[in-house]
């Protein structure tokens, strides 16, 4: 048994009883949150004469990244 080995803790039953599920609706909050970002950032862009491409693509990618940011972190 190792100075840091806590098996029978409170705080590790309490750990292992936590359902670590994720939730839709805070993935499409996350989701929605990035995609504005993204499109603030490219409005900043245009407003400063900066050429942009692939605007929706680019806004698509930053949601779908928020979104599963947010599931990694719940799920964990």
């Amino acid at each position: 048994m190792g100075f840091f080995n806590h098996d029978d803790s409170n705080e590790q039953q309490a750990y292992e009883q936590v359902d670590r599920e994720g939730s839709t609706s805070h993935e499409l909050v996350a989701g929605a949150a990035s995609f504005m970002a993204m499109r603030k950032y490219e409005q900043m862009q245009d407003a400063e004469g900066k050429p942009q491409s692939w605007e929706t693509a680019k806004e698509l990618i930053a949601a779908i990244a928020g979104a599963e940011t947010d599931k990694l972190i719940e799920t964990k």
